[in-house]
């Protein structure tokens, strides 16, 4: 059971960590960087649009091209805005923040560019956007590619994490079950022993009392069943003892009182024999007095 508890505190704690790194791959790193190609992705169709603008004079044109900007940047800022809710470490942050400066400067000198473009002014309009504005663009591309690279290193760790915890959640599996195995079968074998030793004993004292031996000596090392019926066996034996050892006393006592009675039969038979001596001597003496009395009569005849 111990074994058991064990095991199951161990899955749960690595479940945990499964968990947390699957979440942090479906919430956090993987949306995250989704959202960065989206951001990416926006500020390219941003910068086609406005080179379209440039190299557009038609007053019509422009306004539908302005309009698609105007969505545009409003997506821009909504993915923008998604984006900072995932935001998980003081690192990201920062890379977020520079991104949002350059941002910030590329948004200014893109509204100069587009007023010059608006202005029809296309040649100063295609200066700044081949210079100035390429170079910002290209910073805030490289920051989000940053970020990019931050995210996936994130999922990859994430990964990782998960990795382990499954690695060491089967070596614990393993450890666990072989040393419950072990364990198991250890204190099965004890547990027979305990049962069968005390037994064979109780067997043999058994056997031992039926054949009229009982000086037998026997050992209760236990307050568990066998060890009751060990204890009572020996009160058993110990009760046998007593009722023989009184059974012989009696007897003696009878044996004692049988040399008594005919030592008594012989002193009896004894006198009688000599009281039958002292009769036929009586008798002898009557018949020598009946012939004395006989010659005193037939002398006094």
């Amino acid at each position: 059971m111990a074994m058991l508890l064990l095991l199951g505190g161990v899955s749960w704690l690595q479940m945990g960590v499964l968990n947390t790194a699957s979440k942090d791959l479906a919430l956090n790193w993987l949306p995250s960087v989704e959202t960065i190609n989206k951001i990416n992705t926006t500020a390219s169709d941003i910068r086609l649009h406005q080179a379209q603008h440039i190299m557009n004079t038609d007053d019509a044109a422009m306004a539908r091209i302005e309009k698609d900007l105007a969505a545009e940047l409003d997506t821009f800022s909504q993915y923008r805005k998604e984006y900072e809710k995932l935001i998980s470490s003081p690192q990201e942050q920062q890379l977020y923040d520079q991104f949002s400066d350059a941002w910030a400067r590329l948004a200014d000198v893109n509204k100069g560019m587009m007023e010059h473009s608006h202005n029809n002014r296309n040649d100063a309009a295609r200066k700044i956007f081949e210079g100035e504005s390429a170079s910002l663009q290209k910073t805030m591309g490289d920051l989000l590619n940053n970020l990019v690279d931050l995210n996936q290193q994130g999922a990859q760790d994430s990964y990782q994490s998960a990795t382990r915890a499954f690695s060491t959640a089967q070596i614990w599996v393993v450890a666990v079950v072989v040393g419950a195995g072990i364990l198991g079968a250890a204190g099965a074998v004890w547990l027979i022993r305990s049962i069968s030793r005390p037994l064979k004993d109780a067997i043999q004292l058994a056997e031992r009392v039926s054949d009229g031996d009982l000086s037998s000596q026997i050992t209760v090392g236990g307050r568990d069943e066998i060890g009751q019926l060990l204890a009572a066996l020996q009160r058993m034996q110990g009760s046998l003892a007593a009722v023989v050892s009184k059974v012989r006393t009696n007897a003696e006592h009878v044996s004692t009182a049988s040399a008594e009675i005919a030592q008594g039969n012989n002193d009896l038979s004894a006198r009688t024999e000599q009281q039958a001596s002292s009769l036929e001597e009586t008798a002898a003496s009557m018949e020598e007095l009946g012939s004395t009395v006989k010659q005193n009569a037939d002398s006094a005849r």
